[in-house]
């Protein structure tokens, strides 16, 4: 604990410290709780999203061994031209949204090439959308979570460190320093 000066200059200090910090520490605490409720529902999103992926390429496993045919191969099918992101703000940090996913489909001439080439082509392109999906999910996933360790870090190194835990110890300690310095 830090040694504090029984003076007046310091009891207002630590008046104003402390009346700084009941202010603003709700407000804190809130957009760390708005963080940690969007990196969980990021996280459930990450999950559905690579399940539907599994679930895609359990499907495309079942009809895969006809590409050993030679012909066209699968890579060869589709074409990814960009991927489509707009950008979302959560509690003022700005993270990537998924919208969509352009591709171009290679040509396919009806007499020359196998019928389950089209559906190789959708189940490719929805594979693709759904890892370009996962990946702005993560991207925006640690965005938030850097922000919320970073905040942390930056509390730890601007004075609540001194009093030795987080914000509501701080706050705590900064009663019991101010009653200590009263007395």
């Amino acid at each position: 604990m830090a040694k504090i000066k029984h003076t007046k200059t310091e009891l207002k200090a630590q008046s104003d410290a402390l009346k700084r910090f009941q202010r603003f520490l709700p407000m804190l605490q809130l957009k760390k709780q708005q963080l940690q409720a969007e990196i969980a529902a990021i996280t459930a999103r990450i999950d559905e999203v690579s399940a539907r992926e599994t679930a895609a390429r359990r499907d495309l496993s079942a009809w895969v061994a006809l590409f050993a045919e030679p012909g066209k191969p699968l890579d060869a099918l589709v074409h990814v031209e960009r991927v489509n992101t707009g950008t979302s703000n959560i509690a003022g940090v700005t993270i990537p949204v998924y919208k969509g996913l352009e591709v171009t489909r290679a040509p396919l001439d009806l007499f020359a090439t196998p019928a389950w080439h089209d559906n190789a082509a959708e189940t490719l392109t929805a594979i693709l959308s759904l890892k370009a999906e996962r990946f702005a999910l993560r991207q925006g996933q640690g965005r938030l979570r850097s922000l919320l360790l970073n905040d942390h870090a930056a509390r730890q190194l601007s004075g609540v460190r001194q009093y030795g835990g987080g914000g509501v110890v701080h706050v705590a300690r900064l009663l019991s320093d101010h009653r200590a310095i009263r007395a």
